[in-house]
């Protein structure tokens, strides 16, 4: 029993760790035919949005849909790799499927 704690307690450090590795860390997904560039952190902190001149050129529709195209992009990065930072420090414990 105090064993199952004392990993809790490992689990819990190393998450602490994890969390401040999903800050400082960078995600930039680019659409370079377009000019657009997103960058998040993570925890899926929208970073920055750079945008050149030749996408205002673009209609309305066709910016929302490369904005958020990109932008999906940039979070689907920061997901996958918190993911898989937590799995490298969490368990398998059978039954409990945490990450889906």
């Amino acid at each position: 029993m105090f064993d199952l704690f004392s990993k809790f307690g490992e689990i819990k450090e190393k998450a602490s760790k994890v969390k401040d590795d999903l800050i400082s860390k960078k995600f930039t997904s680019t659409d370079t035919i377009h000019g657009i560039s997103i960058s998040t952190n993570g925890k899926k902190d929208v970073l920055s949005i750079s945008l050149s001149d030749s996408f205002c050129t673009l209609t309305k529709s066709e910016q929302e849909k490369i904005l958020l195209e990109t932008l999906q992009r940039a979070l689907n990065q920061s997901e996958t790799y918190a993911i898989s930072s937590f799995k490298e420090i969490v368990p398998n414990i059978p039954g409990f499927n945490i990450f889906g």
